[in-house]
């Protein structure tokens, strides 16, 4: 199929996770950064 195909461009299927280490959690919203008083 060319499902299989695409995978010899080297280029890992989306479905895939990717080979990059996977990024930091996001920090919670600071209240200044929200707008609160």
């Amino acid at each position: 199929g060319s499902g299989t195909r695409r995978a010899s461009s080297g280029a890992p299927p989306a479905r895939s996770a990717p080979a990059q280490a996977p990024k930091p959690p996001a920090p919670p919203p600071s209240p200044a950064a929200a707008g609160s008083p």
